[in-house]
This record gives C-alpha cells, sequence and structure tokens, in this order.
C-alpha cells in the first residue's frame, strides 16, 4: 500500500469517525460521470482534477481501471462543492448564461461606437474636401490674376511700340528737313558770284 493511498485512507476514517462522511445508506464514493453530474463539468474534467490532486478517490491496484468503477470519495466531492459555493464565480460565467439584456446593451453601444467614426470620417472628408475646393478656387483666382496682368502688360507694351513708331517717324521727318535746310544753305554758298550785272 502506497503512502499516498495510507493517508487518504487515514483522512477518510477519521472523517467518517466525526461524522463528516455520509452514511452507509448513502454513496460513499462516485464514478466520474457522476461526481461530474454533481460539479457540473465532464467526466474527463473529474479524471483531471483526481490526477491534479484536486478530488481524492480509491485507488485501484491494477492499471486499467474497471469500466463504472467509483473513483471520487463523497467527502472529498463534498469538500469542492463547499470550496465552489464560498469562491465567487468567475467573470466569464456570465458568457456560458448569455444575457439578452447584456447582448442588446452591448450591441447598441458597438452601433453607437462604429457611427461616431463613421461620422467622424465623414467629417474629415468633408473638411478634406472644402480645403480642396478653397485651394482650387485660390488657384483659379491667382491664375485669372496673372492672365488679366499679362494681357495688360502686352496692351501697354503694344502702346509703347506704337508710340515709338510714331516717335521715330517724326524725328526722322524733322532730320529730313534739317538735312534739306542745310544742303539748301550749302548750296548757296557754294554757288559761283558773278558780280553785278553792267
Amino acid at each position: 500500500m502506497s503512502r499516498k493511498w495510507r493517508r487518504t485512507l487515514l483522512t477518510y476514517l477519521l472523517l467518517r469517525k466525526n461524522g463528516t462522511v455520509s452514511s452507509p445508506s448513502e454513496p460513499s464514493a462516485y464514478t466520474l460521470a457522476d461526481a461530474g453530474k454533481q460539479l457540473g463539468v465532464t467526466a474527463q474534467r473529474v479524471s483531471q482534477m483526481l490526477s491534479s490532486g484536486e478530488l481524492t478517490g480509491p485507488q485501484y491496484p491494477q492499471q486499467r481501471v474497471p469500466k463504472n468503477a467509483v473513483r471520487v470519495w463523497k467527502w472529498s466531492l463534498d469538500q469542492e462543492l463547499a470550496r465552489r459555493r464560498s469562491t465567487p464565480p468567475p467573470r466569464h460565467s456570465r458568457r456560458q448564461q448569455p444575457d439578452p439584456g447584456a447582448d442588446q446593451e452591448y450591441l447598441a453601444q458597438w452601433w453607437s461606437r462604429r457611427e461616431a467614426r463613421v461620422n467622424a470620417a465623414a467629417h474629415e472628408l468633408k473638411v478634406a474636401a472644402d480645403l480642396a475646393r478653397q485651394h482650387a478656387s485660390d488657384e483659379r483666382r491667382k491664375a485669372r490674376q496673372l492672365m488679366s496682368k499679362l494681357a495688360r502688360l502686352t496692351i501697354q507694351q503694344a502702346e509703347l511700340i506704337e508710340r515709338l513708331k510714331d516717335d521715330l517717324a517724326v524725328e526722322s521727318e524733322r532730320t529730313e528737313q534739317i538735312i534739306d535746310a542745310y544742303s539748301d544753305a550749302l548750296t548757296q554758298l557754294l554757288a559761283p558770284d558773278f558780280g553785278p550785272p553792267p
């Protein structure tokens, strides 16, 4: 008999002496399936709890345990049930029992957050479109101003060219008049002087 088995048996005998374990009319041990029903878990989970030491049960000498053999002491199961009653349920226990009201509230919050993100994105797009429209309007205004200025410069340049042409024509005519006057004067000076007639 192993040390663990002797310790388990001694604990069982002491608990039975103190009246903690059940009377002979009640089952002193449960199968994996029955223990799972008591705990609300599967038989596989009960087997894992036995392996980890969370539950204790009879030790079988043979390696292969007979089918439907009792595996969990009732007092060990009672201790686990008492421990679970004294321990608050985990936070994720609510998800095991869906609450329609909570689901509706979650969906409403999700939809509100999604709507807020959509509105924020739409606002950003509107601001970007307004900025692009304003930029295009400014560029068109600058282009019109440049074209107007260029047109004025072109007109002024044409007018200046016309004035230069007129001034050049007047200056050319005046120069010709001066040249003609000098030519006449030189002709008169260079003409032979025959003196007065007899």
